[in-house]
């Protein structure tokens, strides 16, 4: 019985003894394995191989549609600035390089048959005073009685001017010989002559007397469109005041003609 026993007991022992060599061997490749990996390449077989750039993700049409957007509107705000600038160079320099142009003119009175002023009309009804350009070496007053006798047929001679009496009144406007911009500046004398006065127009279509025995606001409202002539009216009334010189009121009705209170225009 003792010696059945014996077999299993020696074939357990060597099994155990193989057991633990192998485990012992396979420690040791282990530690063999863990030294060469810790140990540096210095055999320089295996180069390592260099990084390579990811090529970047192609934008996307939506991308490309706001960077559009963003050049498109930064182009436009230059553009605008750009223009700006020139425009307020354009503005700031204009009215100092633009050429000075002086007309004169008279303011003419009559008192007979009733208060009135002379108004030339133009071919589209807008009243105009006698007036033009100063010839060189000519004085102001020459040329104001030069240009009411061209226009009007009435002869200097028979007017009467007020020297304590003077308008102007300057703006900008287009040369009627050139088109061109200038600054226009138009200087009235007040003149008087003995009515009924005899008119003979050359540049203008009509005239007409105007009246001015009264406060008239429908005729200041007529000539709203005309700074020059609404001015010279109410600095006339104001140095009418001051002399103390007031209008006679006429007996006879008001028959001004219809072309009396044409609609205004400023004209050069």
């Amino acid at each position: 019985m003792t010696k059945k026993q014996s077999k299993p007991i020696v074939s357990s022992l060597s099994t155990l003894a193989m057991t633990a060599e192998d485990a012992d061997d396979v420690r040791f490749r282990r530690d063999q394995i863990v030294r060469a990996k810790r140990q540096p390449n210095t055999s320089g077989a295996a180069a390592a191989t260099p990084a390579t750039k990811t090529p970047a993700a192609a934008p996307t049409t939506q991308a490309k549609r706001k960077d559009r957007s963003r050049k498109n509107t930064k182009n436009s705000k230059n553009s605008k600035n750009s223009k700006n600038s020139k425009a307020n160079k354009g503005t700031s320099t204009s009215t100092a390089t633009l050429p000075a142009v002086l007309s004169c003119g008279v303011w003419l009175v009559q008192r007979v048959p009733f208060p009135a002023v002379l108004a030339l009309l133009r071919h589209d009804g807008s009243p105009d005073l006698p007036k033009g350009h100063v010839k060189r070496g000519e004085s102001d007053v020459a040329a104001a009685l030069r240009e009411l006798t061209e226009e009007t047929g009435i002869p200097a001679r028979s007017v009467r001017l007020d020297e304590t009496f003077a308008f102007e009144s300057t703006y900008r406007t287009r040369s009627k010989r050139t088109g061109l911009p200038v600054i226009k500046t138009v200087r009235l004398f007040l003149g008087e002559v003995d009515g009924p006065a005899k008119v003979t127009v050359s540049d203008h279509g009509d005239y007409a007397w105007l009246r001015l025995d009264d406060d008239d606001e429908a005729l200041e409202q007529d000539l709203l469109g005309n700074p020059t002539f609404l001015g010279a009216l109410r600095a006339w009334r104001s140095h009418e005041a001051l002399m103390n010189q007031p209008l006679p009121r006429s007996a006879s009705p008001r028959s001004a003609p219809p072309s009396s209170r044409p609609a205004t225009q400023e004209r050069p």
